[in-house]
Formats: C-alpha cells, structure tokens, sequence
C-alpha cells in the first residue's frame, strides 16, 4: 500500500511539473508573438507616415531598423566596413541589391529601384550627393551596349571591354562625365532573350566622391540575379 501512494504521489508531481512547463511554454510563445506584432505594427505605422524629423534627426530610423533586423532585412560585414545594410530583393525583375539605411530609397517610374543619399535631409534640393539606380534599356534591333550607353548620354569608349561581372557577361564604363556634366558609373549587362540592356548605375553630385565610390564599390559586390 506505501508504495502504491508513494507512486501516486510521484505521478502527480510530474503531472503538475508538466503542466507549468506547458502553461510557461505557452505564456513565453504568447508574449513572443505579441511582441512581433506590435513590432510589425510599429513597422506598418512607421511605414504609412512622411518622415518626421527632430533636430535633424529621424526618430522613426530607430525603429524601422528594429523591424527590418526581426525581418531578416539587414546585412553586415564588418571586414568591408558593412553595417546593418537593407537587403531589397526584386523578384519581377530578377534582382537583389543592398544599400546603406541612411539612403532614401525613392520611386521612379524609369528604373526597378532608386535610391539616393542627401547631406542634408532639411535641404534636398542642394544637398544630394549620390544616387545608385537599377533599371533597363529597350533595344532596337542589331543595337547593343553601345547604344545603350548613348540613350543615358554617356559617350561610348572602345576600350571597354566585356567581362564576368556579378555571373554575367556586361561592360562597365567606370567614372564618366556625362553631356549634362554629371559624373557616373554604370554597368551594362545585355539580355538577348528580352532585347534589352540591364543596368547598375551610380551618380555622383559632388566633387567629394571617394566615399560613395566605395559605397558603390560595396553595392557592386553585394549585387545578385536571383
């Protein structure tokens, strides 16, 4: 009979042991979800209002990195001098391009993405520095690269030569001023099935580049076609 209730009494002690494990499980798994839920619909509310800004800061910026950290939409490498990138991915168009958080990305009817830096956010119109920008060229027939080249007003050099650029066969034209006197640097990849030119391009607007060169340099490694 005293081992009969002690193993009673044992069961019953697990049972309860159990059953807080399962309330403490279910109690961390609520709270959890909670959580991203608010995050996501901070993320949301943050998204759906115009930029705000205190002292020249932007006081939403803290927050949308949080959610795009919790989403998987953040990228570093330190060893480059990467840090907390956002990661967009077009799947229409078969791209993926990272870019740091500090830049704006815009909307342009003319390209697949736009996404612009300004020194100074309270002065855009004198302050834009640089723009990197993704979109394609329709091709007539028997054009090229060339052509290509010249529909963005950039005057073709025959020392550009094809190579392996990101997977794919293109031509980068490197630093170039352009017939309305803009510095850029573009990469042409030619699609034969579509008859179109692909591009990867930068803009420079000031005379002190150095860092959006490296910027771009970064953004060029980081580029995929999915």
């Amino acid at each position: 009979m005293f081992k009969y209730r002690h193993h009673d009494a044992h069961k019953k002690y697990d049972d309860h042991n159990k059953s807080h494990y399962i309330c403490l499980l279910t109690l961390i798994s609520l709270v959890f979800f909670i959580v991203m839920g608010i995050g996501y619909a901070i993320y949301l509310f943050v998204d759906a209002m115009p930029s705000s800004n205190v002292s020249g800061v932007h006081i939403t910026k803290s927050l949308v990195l949080a959610v795009d950290g919790l989403k998987g939409n953040l990228y570093s490498d330190s060893s480059r001098g990467i840090k907390d990138w956002i990661i967009n991915t077009d799947e229409t168009n078969g791209f993926e391009i990272k870019h740091p958080n500090d830049w704006e990305v815009q909307n342009n009817a003319n390209s697949f993405f736009l996404v612009k830096k300004y020194t100074d956010i309270r002065s855009r119109n004198s302050s834009l520095a640089s723009a990197i920008e993704v979109g394609s060229i329709s091709l007539g027939e028997n054009e090229n690269c060339e052509a290509a080249a010249g529909k963005k007003s950039i005057k073709w050099d025959p020392n550009w030569k094809e190579e392996m650029i990101n997977g794919r066969m293109g031509v980068r034209t490197g630093k170039v001023k352009t017939a309305e006197g803009l510095i850029r640097d573009v990469i042409f990849w030619k699609n034969e099935e579509e008859g179109k030119i692909f591009y990867l391009e930068a803009t420079y607007y000031t005379d002190k580049s150095t860092e959006f060169e490296n910027i771009f340099k970064n953004v060029i490694s980081e580029f995929r076609f999915l």
